[in-house]
């Protein structure tokens, strides 16, 4: 409890290493034993490196799904075997689908750094607690494959994030219906717009799960997996932890942080869109962003950005992580990395 109830009193502290030791190391390193404080900074800084190559292997698969979940190549073959490439209904649902694959690129994208790094570091806790200790599992192999489902994201990667795409799409869908496609969106009217959308996202209630659609996405995986492990007789502690975390006051407020800085970096690439040609992955690497030729009253058509639009998903979830600016950023965010420290070296109950 004390692990993730810290974070509200030390996210904006300049000291969280003095912090941490005082509160969350006082038991486990009463010694002052500096070998092995190096040993244990040693194994959690090579946790924070699979972590960025767990998620750098999956993007290509988010990518996918995100494709999959937003289909515009089948609403333009449906434009073209229809005739109706003028048609405004076929229009106005690539517009929506333009803005929700842009949104949902950035949502999966926190998410999965989330989820991979809480998962990782309690394995990685649990495998240092136990390199210290005589005994050994009772069945060794049968706890190395419940780590490896523990830790495994093939199912949220290929098909996970579906119910909050669905989301995501549907009110957008509903915030688009009335706004004509000839309507002029400046830069700073698109970075207004996305941000109205995203509230409206945010803030969809909670009911019938009790908790509103994104930060749900942080315990649903998990509670589906404990229900199965109940229905055979075998709790697994570990996902009592990740329920624990997910539903904390402290995760909310790390979430809502990373979040606002994951779409304050997209604002920062919407001047490129009003650009001749769409950004590149070059644009993404490295500041700024701003494009100063680019005059502030420049306004195009939402039927001019649909296209534009539809260039910020591989922006976001780049082939190669380098090229993504949001990429970076997440995996060097102290606040994200305090946590994962947090629990990391939390004492285990």
């Amino acid at each position: 409890g004390c692990a993730y109830g810290a974070y509200a009193l030390w996210r904006d502290s300049d000291s969280l290493e003095e912090t941490l030791v005082r509160a969350m190391l006082r038991e486990r390193h009463s010694g002052n034993d500096e070998a092995e404080e190096r040993r244990v900074r040693g194994h959690f800084e090579g946790t924070q490196r699979e972590c960025d190559t767990v998620v750098a292997r999956e993007l290509a698969r988010l990518r996918a799904q995100l494709a999959r979940l937003l289909d515009v190549k089948a609403v333009r073959q449906a434009m073209k075997e229809e005739g109706s490439e003028v048609s405004e209904a076929r229009w106005k649902q690539l517009q929506a689908l333009s803005f929700a694959r842009a949104l949902s690129a950035v949502y999966v994208l926190v998410l999965l750094q989330l989820r991979v790094r809480i998962r990782l570091h309690i394995v990685a806790r649990r495998c240092l607690l136990r390199s210290k200790s005589a005994t050994p599992p009772a069945d060794a192999d049968a706890d190395r494959k419940a780590c490896l489902r523990f830790l495994s994201v093939d199912v949220l990667t290929s098909s996970g994030f579906e119910e909050l795409v669905g989301t995501v799409l549907a009110s957008i869908e509903g915030q688009l219906a009335q706004v004509p496609l000839d309507r002029k969106l400046s830069a700073t009217e698109l970075s207004q717009a996305m941000s109205a959308m995203r509230a409206a996202v945010e803030n969809t209630g909670g009911a019938p799960h009790g908790l509103p659609p994104v930060r749900r996405m942080l315990v649903a995986e998990a509670e589906s997996e404990a229900a199965q492990c109940a229905a055979v007789g075998a709790p697994e502690p570990l996902l009592d932890e990740v329920l624990q975390i997910g539903r904390s006051e402290p995760l909310r407020l790390l979430l809502g942080d990373l979040l606002d800085d994951a779409f304050s970096q997209l604002d920062r690439t919407l001047p490129a869109l009003y650009e001749q040609s769409p950004p590149s992955p070059a644009i993404a690497h490295g500041a700024p962003f701003a494009v100063p030729h680019v005059a502030v009253d420049v306004a195009l058509p939402m039927a001019k950005l649909v296209p534009k639009l539809l260039s910020l998903m591989p922006l976001v979830l780049a082939d190669k992580p380098a090229e993504s600016e949001l990429m970076r950023a997440l995996s060097a965010d102290a606040r994200l990395a305090d946590l994962c420290w947090l629990i990391f070296s939390a004492s285990p109950s």
